[in-house]
């Protein structure tokens, strides 16, 4: 026999009552929600394996040969590696909006797997591109394709499914998967079911009360559950009640009302900042930019390997043991400080040495200054994985409303990827004319970016999904209408009933 949900209580306004918050019982914290976050977090890792394996493959000389970049000049180069780079931006921009009806419509898991098929066929068109451009561009836009739809997907999920408590740790999973970086997304569908609240958008009340009790690890009737379930729902009518209906152009509308664009702001800035840090332009020609320092060849490509492995234990640490400790605010502001600090070393040292690209070595080969810089690029790497590195991620999962999630991350995270589209494509360019002035860029917008965060950031730390309406004003409303605007609470959970049978 299945569980049946009777109908929520409501008000006079036709909206769902919330009961009491009631303890928060240590059940939710179980083996099912870590098991399913490291389950969607799979796919993650084609991402991780894209940005680890590129910088790498472009500096080997069989790259340089199988695409005849021996006989280019230098600006060449730099033109078609920044090309080659980029084109995957580029998709992921594009994947973003092309599975925003797919993702609403038919829910996060479909997405998911739609976009690990498309991943696979991508691989395989530049793995056997065999020196072709245009077929290894194909290949870098159709993975990008898949990359985008996943850096929106996977987000959104893990906000949607985790405790409060944790959100800020479980969203850290998909930093860690990108670090890990090994191609096995196929494997997400395995034990994965979508969330309860787009269940509950979707109109599938039953089906959302049983996911959510298989990841919270509780019967229907706990009271937990009836609290939680009737915190989605209410919020769900508020936002009908106050913009009405649920199509495209309405939400879009409704983006630009008081309560959803301020949101919508913070998030597209706050991932334009993330990419103006100018961790991409490391990641992706990080053997160009320590050969600057004086560690050229295969150096280099070691010193990269280690320049991964930092930021992979970084990650590790930042998001299993501090995010959901010390918060969103203070690592953002200390981390883009501290980066600023690192960036400034390496700039300086490269302006004195008079370091290249093209002229490796002179006035930076080896020397203990050369190891300092290094050191300094060491140390920027881990002052953003403490910050900037997912911060961003789980601060756009958490704070959009459950009618406007998916949009609102669409836009923010589509702001990721052209600053990212932009950073990878200027790269080469900036390295090869600027030198050391690009490390000063970066570093001055890491100053500017903390400024920012002091000013204009609010904590979220351990704040439900629903009740962001009260730091950032109800859709259609002001914050300091929020509480007016609140339906009253019920001192008793007897306001939703679950009927339990036995199957």
């Amino acid at each position: 026999m299945t569980k049946t949900v009777r109908e929520f209580e409501r008000d006079y306004n036709g909206i769902t009552v919330v009961p009491v918050e009631p303890p928060t019982p240590k059940q939710i914290y179980n083996w099912r929600i870590y098991a399913t976050t490291a389950l969607i977090c799979l796919s993650s890792l084609c991402y991780g394996y894209d940005t680890g394996f590129l910088g790498g493959t472009l500096a080997l000389p069989s790259t340089a040969r199988e695409f005849g970049f021996n006989d280019m000049t230098s600006s060449k180069v730099a033109a078609a590696k920044a090309n080659i780079v980029s084109m995957f931006q580029a998709g992921a921009f594009f994947g973003i909006w092309l599975t925003l009806y797919f993702t609403e419509r038919f829910g996060r898991k479909f997405s998911t797997l739609l976009a690990t098929i498309f991943f696979v066929g991508a691989g395989l068109m530049q793995t056997f591109s065999n020196g072709s451009v245009p077929i290894m561009f194909g290949g870098r836009f159709i993975s990008g394709l898949a990359i985008g739809t996943i850096s929106l997907v996977t987000p959104v999920y893990i906000s949607e499914s985790a405790p409060p408590k944790i959100r800020g740790r479980l969203v850290g999973f998909v930093e860690i998967a990108l670090q890990i970086g090994t191609l096995v997304g196929f494997w997400i569908n395995y034990g994965v079911e979508d969330t309860p609240r787009w269940l509950m958008k979707a109109g599938r009340r039953e089906d959302a009360v049983k996911a959510l009790c298989a990841i919270r690890q509780l019967p229907p009737s706990h009271e937990y559950i009836v609290w939680e379930t009737a915190l989605v729902q209410n919020q769900l009518d508020q936002e009908t009640a106050i913009v009405g209906g649920a199509s495209f152009a309405q939400l879009f509308r409704e983006l630009w009302m008081p309560g959803a664009r301020n949101r919508v702001f913070l998030g597209m800035l706050m991932m334009a900042f993330k990419n103006l840090t100018g961790i991409n332009a490391i990641n992706y020609y990080s053997p160009t930019v320590f050969a600057q320092l004086g560690f050229e060849g295969r150096t280099a490509l070691l010193v990269t390997g280690a320049y991964g492995l930092a930021k992979t234990v970084a990650s590790f640490i930042f998001m299993f043991w501090l995010i959901d400790r010390i918060g969103r605010r203070r690592p953002l502001m200390v981390g883009g400080m501290a980066g600023f600090l690192a960036m400034l070393y390496v700039a300086i040292f490269i302006f004195v040495t008079k370091s290249d690209v093209d002229n490796v070595g002179v006035g930076s080969d080896r020397t203990p200054a050369g190891y300092v810089a290094v050191v300094a690029i060491f140390a920027y790497a881990v002052a953003y994985c403490f910050s900037w590195n997912s911060t961003p991620w789980c601060y756009c999962s958490e704070i959009f409303t459950a009618r406007l999630r998916t949009l609102s991350s669409s836009l923010s995270i589509s702001v990721q990827w052209i600053m990212q589209f932009a950073v990878v494509r200027a790269t080469p360019y900036m390295l090869d004319k600027l030198q050391g002035g690009t490390y000063l860029f970066f570093g001055a917008w890491m100053c500017v970016m903390s400024v920012w965060v002091y000013f204009c950031i609010p904590e979220t730390k351990g704040m439900p999904l629903e009740r962001m309406d009260e730091i950032f004003g109800k859709v259609g409303g002001h914050s300091e209408d929020a509480e007016a605007q609140r339906p009253p609470l019920k001192e008793k959970l007897s306001d939703i009933r679950v009927d339990e049978g036995k199957d």
